[in-house]
């Protein structure tokens, strides 16, 4: 789509169904040099911005950080600035040293305990025969973690939260 549209402005994430983010960049860069690709995810660890600004992306956002300021930060892209959110700008200028960058994304102990058992294995009539509770609360609990964790699916949670090292 972007060769036929050739628009000024591509959102990437870097957790998609298909391909990863990565992949996607180095596509468009062949095939669409002159869009600014703008990242938006929420795996914002230092080897990742690094990867993605070897790739000649014009910024890297963390989700949690886009809602507050998404046109102005498409705006700045379309204009040419170099994009950054807080956090990601933080681990960016750290080089990848000391701490690692812990976020809070307000995962209740439950939550936790789920999100424990999904890593375990589990599915979702094991996790709540295990827990206790019912299978459709279990089910609303998961969709709660994949909100808090700003992907789409499990998979994509569980993925998430090895990267970012959640329990």
């Amino acid at each position: 789509m972007c060769e036929e549209l050739h628009p000024d402005v591509l959102l990437l994430d870097l957790l998609m169904p298909v391909m990863n983010g990565f992949e996607a960049a180095n596509i468009l860069r062949e095939r669409c040099s002159e869009t600014n690709i703008l990242v938006l995810s929420s795996v914002n660890d230092y080897e990742s911005i690094q990867t993605m600004l070897g790739k000649q992306v014009c910024g890297y956002v963390d989700k949690c950080a886009l809602v507050r300021n998404l046109a102005t930060n498409i705006r700045a892209a379309y204009f040419g600035s170099i994009v950054f959110s807080p956090d990601v700008l933080t681990v960016h200028l750290n080089g990848g040293l000391g701490k690692k960058q812990v976020r809070d994304f307000r995962l209740t102990e439950r939550e936790i305990e789920i999100l424990i058992l999904m890593k375990a294995g589990l599915n979702m009539p094991e996790i709540a025969a295990e827990l206790k509770i019912g299978k459709t609360t279990v089910k609303t609990h998961i969709e709660k973690i994949i909100k808090k964790l700003g992907v789409n699916t499990r998979s994509e949670a569980l993925v998430f939260a090895a990267d970012n090292h959640l329990p």
